[in-house]
C-alpha cells in the first residue's frame, strides 16, 4: 500500500462533509458497502475509503483547467470530474 493511501485511510476522521446540506457525496448512504479491492489500491474496500483517498488528491492543479481559478478548499470536488473518472476507471 502506498504511503499516500495509508495516510488518507489513517485520517478518515478528518474527512468532513462539504455539501451545503451536510453531505459528503451523492450516495453516501452506501458509504460502508463493501467492494472488491484491487491489487494496485489495497485498503480501499468501501466507497467512503475511496472518497477519503480522492479528497486527499483533489487540488486546484488537478481540477479541469477552466475550473482551476474558481476551485476552493471548501468545495474540493469542484472541477474534478475528469481526474476522478480517470482514477476510478484505472481501478
Amino acid at each position: 500500500m502506498s504511503d499516500a493511501i495509508k495516510k488518507a485511510l489513517g485520517n478518515l476522521e478528518e474527512i468532513v462533509p462539504t455539501g451545503a446540506d451536510g453531505s459528503y457525496y451523492q450516495g453516501q448512504e452506501l458509504a460502508e458497502k463493501k467492494c472488491q479491492e484491487v491489487a494496485a489500491f489495497p485498503g480501499i474496500d468501501t466507497l467512503y475509503k475511496l472518497y477519503a483517498v480522492l479528497r486527499k488528491t483533489w487540488t486546484a492543479e488537478t481540477a479541469y483547467p477552466s475550473c482551476q481559478a474558481e476551485w476552493v478548499l471548501t468545495d474540493p470536488s469542484y472541477g474534478q470530474c475528469a481526474i476522478t473518472a480517470m482514477l476510478v476507471y484505472d481501478m
